[in-house]
Protein backbone atom coordinates (compact mmCIF):
# COMPACT_ATOMS: atom_id res chain seq x y z
CA UNK A 1 0.00 0.00 0.00
CA UNK A 2 1.46 3.55 -1.14
CA UNK A 3 2.38 5.49 2.01
CA UNK A 4 1.82 9.49 2.13
CA UNK A 5 -0.51 11.44 2.98
CA UNK A 6 -4.19 10.34 3.44
CA UNK A 7 -6.48 11.32 0.58
CA UNK A 8 -8.53 14.34 1.13
CA UNK A 9 -11.16 12.80 -1.09
CA UNK A 10 -15.19 13.14 0.10
CA UNK A 11 -18.07 11.35 -1.72
CA UNK A 12 -19.74 14.80 -1.96
CA UNK A 13 -17.03 16.47 -3.60
CA UNK A 14 -18.64 14.76 -7.15
CA UNK A 15 -21.93 16.47 -6.47
CA UNK A 16 -20.01 19.38 -5.74
CA UNK A 17 -18.21 19.40 -9.02
CA UNK A 18 -21.47 19.14 -11.18
CA UNK A 19 -23.54 21.97 -9.06
CA UNK A 20 -20.16 24.06 -9.96
CA UNK A 21 -20.29 23.66 -13.49
CA UNK A 22 -23.70 23.52 -13.85
CA UNK A 23 -24.23 27.19 -14.39
CA UNK A 24 -25.53 29.23 -17.52
CA UNK A 25 -23.67 30.50 -19.81
CA UNK A 26 -24.87 33.79 -19.85
CA UNK A 27 -27.10 36.38 -18.36
CA UNK A 28 -29.32 38.79 -19.75
CA UNK A 29 -29.03 41.95 -18.22
CA UNK A 30 -31.79 44.64 -18.04
CA UNK A 31 -30.07 48.13 -18.86
CA UNK A 32 -33.53 50.47 -18.35
CA UNK A 33 -33.56 53.93 -20.31
CA UNK A 34 -34.61 57.41 -18.73
CA UNK A 35 -35.41 60.54 -20.34
CA UNK A 36 -36.54 63.34 -18.19
CA UNK A 37 -36.49 60.69 -15.17
CA UNK A 38 -39.15 58.70 -16.79
CA UNK A 39 -38.35 55.33 -17.56
CA UNK A 40 -38.97 54.82 -21.51
CA UNK A 41 -37.92 51.65 -22.44
CA UNK A 42 -35.31 48.58 -21.56
CA UNK A 43 -32.85 47.21 -23.36
CA UNK A 44 -31.19 43.97 -23.08
CA UNK A 45 -27.57 43.02 -22.87
CA UNK A 46 -26.23 39.51 -23.40
CA UNK A 47 -23.07 39.11 -20.86
CA UNK A 48 -20.93 36.04 -20.39
CA UNK A 49 -21.32 34.35 -16.55
CA UNK A 50 -17.80 33.61 -16.02
CA UNK A 51 -16.61 29.89 -17.31
CA UNK A 52 -16.17 27.51 -14.08
CA UNK A 53 -12.99 25.86 -13.80
CA UNK A 54 -10.98 23.03 -12.55
CA UNK A 55 -8.68 24.83 -11.15
CA UNK A 56 -11.16 27.38 -9.21
CA UNK A 57 -12.76 24.26 -8.12
CA UNK A 58 -9.72 22.90 -6.68
CA UNK A 59 -9.08 25.88 -4.92
CA UNK A 60 -12.83 25.75 -3.86
CA UNK A 61 -12.51 22.72 -1.64
CA UNK A 62 -8.66 23.40 -0.59
CA UNK A 63 -7.33 20.72 -3.21
CA UNK A 64 -4.93 21.19 -6.13
CA UNK A 65 -5.94 20.60 -9.64
CA UNK A 66 -3.73 17.91 -10.57
CA UNK A 67 -5.48 16.12 -7.21
CA UNK A 68 -8.80 16.48 -9.02
CA UNK A 69 -7.20 14.77 -11.84
CA UNK A 70 -5.57 11.78 -9.72
CA UNK A 71 -8.90 11.02 -8.19
CA UNK A 72 -10.78 10.72 -11.62
CA UNK A 73 -7.99 8.54 -13.08
CA UNK A 74 -7.00 6.43 -9.68
CA UNK A 75 -7.38 2.80 -10.11
CA UNK A 76 -8.56 -0.05 -7.87
CA UNK A 77 -5.80 -2.15 -9.28
CA UNK A 78 -3.10 -0.79 -11.79
CA UNK A 79 -2.47 -3.23 -13.71
CA UNK A 80 -6.66 -3.67 -14.72
CA UNK A 81 -7.90 -1.34 -17.58
CA UNK A 82 -9.38 1.96 -16.91
CA UNK A 83 -12.71 0.79 -16.96
CA UNK A 84 -15.54 2.67 -14.25
CA UNK A 85 -15.55 -0.41 -12.12
CA UNK A 86 -11.30 -0.26 -11.60
CA UNK A 87 -11.75 3.26 -10.75
CA UNK A 88 -11.31 3.94 -6.61
CA UNK A 89 -13.67 6.82 -7.03
CA UNK A 90 -16.04 6.25 -9.96
CA UNK A 91 -18.55 8.57 -8.66
CA UNK A 92 -15.50 11.11 -9.11
CA UNK A 93 -15.11 10.29 -12.61
CA UNK A 94 -18.10 10.28 -13.79
CA UNK A 95 -18.37 13.98 -12.39
CA UNK A 96 -15.23 15.16 -13.89
CA UNK A 97 -16.11 13.81 -17.26
CA UNK A 98 -19.44 15.33 -17.39
CA UNK A 99 -18.11 18.52 -15.68
CA UNK A 100 -15.55 18.57 -18.46
CA UNK A 101 -18.39 18.13 -20.78
CA UNK A 102 -20.64 20.83 -19.44
CA UNK A 103 -17.52 23.17 -19.61
CA UNK A 104 -17.23 22.44 -23.39
CA UNK A 105 -20.61 23.61 -23.61
CA UNK A 106 -20.34 26.60 -21.83
CA UNK A 107 -17.69 27.33 -24.31
CA UNK A 108 -19.47 26.42 -27.38
CA UNK A 109 -22.44 28.45 -26.47
CA UNK A 110 -20.78 31.51 -25.47
CA UNK A 111 -18.83 31.22 -28.56
CA UNK A 112 -21.15 30.60 -30.80
CA UNK A 113 -22.95 33.93 -29.50
CA UNK A 114 -20.33 36.19 -30.10
CA UNK A 115 -19.58 36.27 -26.35
CA UNK A 116 -15.98 36.10 -26.51
CA UNK A 117 -13.30 37.65 -28.68
CA UNK A 118 -13.01 35.16 -31.49
CA UNK A 119 -9.07 34.51 -30.71
CA UNK A 120 -9.73 34.08 -27.09
CA UNK A 121 -12.49 32.03 -27.57
CA UNK A 122 -10.52 29.33 -29.66
CA UNK A 123 -7.06 29.33 -27.55
CA UNK A 124 -9.15 28.34 -24.73
CA UNK A 125 -11.28 25.87 -25.97
CA UNK A 126 -8.09 24.34 -27.34
CA UNK A 127 -6.18 24.15 -24.08
CA UNK A 128 -9.00 23.32 -21.57
CA UNK A 129 -11.44 20.68 -24.06
CA UNK A 130 -10.66 18.10 -26.28
CA UNK A 131 -11.39 20.68 -29.45
CA UNK A 132 -8.35 20.66 -31.77
CA UNK A 133 -7.51 21.88 -34.88
CA UNK A 134 -8.00 19.59 -37.82
CA UNK A 135 -6.02 19.54 -41.13
CA UNK A 136 -7.02 17.75 -44.31
CA UNK A 137 -4.56 16.60 -46.41
CA UNK A 138 -4.93 15.29 -50.06
CA UNK A 139 -2.32 13.68 -52.12
CA UNK A 140 -2.36 12.90 -55.42
CA UNK A 141 0.52 10.24 -55.24
CA UNK A 142 2.59 11.95 -58.01
CA UNK A 143 6.13 12.82 -57.45
CA UNK A 144 8.51 15.34 -58.53
CA UNK A 145 11.88 14.34 -59.41
CA UNK A 146 14.09 17.32 -59.62
CA UNK A 147 16.89 17.59 -61.87
CA UNK A 148 19.90 19.67 -61.08
CA UNK A 149 22.31 20.51 -63.83
CA UNK A 150 25.74 22.10 -65.05
CA UNK A 151 25.55 24.11 -67.88
CA UNK A 152 28.81 24.73 -69.59
CA UNK A 153 30.47 28.24 -69.06
CA UNK A 154 29.51 31.09 -71.55
CA UNK A 155 32.26 32.02 -73.76
CA UNK A 156 31.72 35.43 -74.37
CA UNK A 157 29.33 38.17 -72.80
CA UNK A 158 25.73 37.56 -74.32
CA UNK A 159 25.96 34.54 -75.86
CA UNK A 160 23.77 31.58 -74.22
CA UNK A 161 25.30 28.22 -73.16
CA UNK A 162 24.33 25.47 -75.52
CA UNK A 163 22.12 23.23 -73.81
CA UNK A 164 23.10 19.83 -75.53
CA UNK A 165 26.71 20.15 -73.68
CA UNK A 166 24.66 20.29 -70.01
CA UNK A 167 25.51 17.61 -67.56
CA UNK A 168 22.94 16.17 -65.21
CA UNK A 169 24.59 16.22 -61.25
CA UNK A 170 21.69 14.90 -59.95
CA UNK A 171 18.53 13.05 -61.27
CA UNK A 172 16.89 12.33 -58.18
CA UNK A 173 15.31 13.41 -54.92
CA UNK A 174 17.90 14.00 -52.19
CA UNK A 175 18.05 11.28 -50.13
CA UNK A 176 17.26 12.55 -46.21
CA UNK A 177 21.42 12.41 -45.29
CA UNK A 178 22.25 14.93 -48.51
CA UNK A 179 21.33 18.41 -48.55
CA UNK A 180 19.13 19.58 -51.17
CA UNK A 181 21.15 21.92 -54.14
CA UNK A 182 20.09 25.48 -54.15
CA UNK A 183 21.58 27.22 -57.02
CA UNK A 184 22.06 25.54 -60.74
CA UNK A 185 25.80 25.17 -60.88
CA UNK A 186 27.49 26.43 -63.76
CA UNK A 187 31.23 25.20 -65.27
Amino acid sequence: MPAGRPAKYKKKYAKMLIEFFDVEPYIDKELPHYKNGQHVWTDFKRLPNKLPTLHSFATKIGVHRETLLNWANEKIDPDENGSIENRKYPEFFDAYMRAKDMQEEFLIQNGLSGLYPPASYVFTAKNITSMKDKSHVEHDGTIINEHVIRLPAKKSVGELPDIQDAEVVQDSLPSAKEPKPKTVRRG
